[in-house]
Parts: structure tokens; C-alpha cells; sequence
């Protein structure tokens, strides 16, 4: 899935987890409410071997 920007957002969370455990991402998505591409922060973390994901339009 890419941004906005073009940037894959997976691969970029995907780099981050080769380090760490768990952290965030900013990217530019389309709002499916305002209808308008908006900031958005993707929060993610390792469970059990699995990848928890969760996303968050900012102001």
C-alpha cells in the first residue's frame, strides 16, 4: 500500500522493526470522512510474532 507521496507504507514500517520492536510513521493518506488527503501517524508494535497495527489522522 502506498501514501499519498507514493511512499510504500508497509516497507517503511517493516524498516523500522528490524531494529526495534515497536514505533510509529508519518505519512499522507486520504481521509475517508473529510474526503481530503490528510497527516497520519501509524502506530505498531511485535506480539507474539505478529505485527499490531493502528493509524491516526493528525491535525
Amino acid at each position: 500500500m502506498r501514501d499519498a507521496d507514493g511512499t510504500y507504507i508497509a516497507r517503511q514500517r517493516n524498516e523500522v522493526l528490524k531494529t526495534k520492536n515497536e514505533g510509529s510513521i508519518n505519512y499522507r493518506f486520504l481521509n475517508p470522512v473529510s474526503g481530503k488527503i490528510e497527516p497520519k501517524t501509524m502506530f505498531f508494535t511485535k506480539v507474539d510474532g505478529y505485527v499490531v497495527s493502528c493509524g491516526a489522522y493528525t491535525p
